[in-house]
């Protein structure tokens, strides 16, 4: 990843784009960087996550992207019970670090539908999830993987 010449994309135009792409190599950077060897999985979800760039919203993108690498190392808790009281979850939950799940009482943060998480989680799609919930997740996946 450190010898990757710069390639011409017409998404390279929007600063917006331009500056989120930078940030989320440099969260990959920082998250491999120690490894001796990378697998092919993080090289294959940059190159579908490049190609959707110019079409999909970016912050969907590293918002789904993230998930799966979540999924790929298995570091996805369970969404039953949250992780700091213990107790079953209800309409609402919180994300945080490493997309662990709280009640939002309970890390005083940002609540968003159980349902859509759930939906989220098994479907690696964003769809269902409003701009304001995207741009909940991405600051926490902003704050490194």
């Amino acid at each position: 990843m450190h010898s990757i010449s710069l390639v011409e994309f017409p998404w390279l135009r929007d600063v917006d784009k331009r500056l989120f792409w930078g940030e989320f190599l440099k969260l990959f950077h920082h998250h491999l960087k120690a490894r001796k060897k990378i697998d092919t999985f993080y090289f294959n979800l940059l190159l579908l996550s490049v190609q959707k760039w110019d079409k999909a919203k970016h912050k969907r993108i590293i918002c789904e992207g993230y998930i799966n690498i979540l999924k790929h190392e298995k570091r996805v808790k369970p969404l039953r019970l949250c992780d700091v009281c213990k107790e079953p979850f209800e309409e609402h939950i919180s994300l945080i670090d490493r997309f662990v799940a709280t009640h939002p009482k309970c890390t005083n943060s940002h609540p968003i539908s159980t349902k859509k998480v759930v939906n989220f989680f098994n479907t690696n799609n964003s769809i269902f999830l409003d701009d304001d919930e995207i741009e909940r997740l991405l600051e926490v996946i902003m704050r490194g993987f």
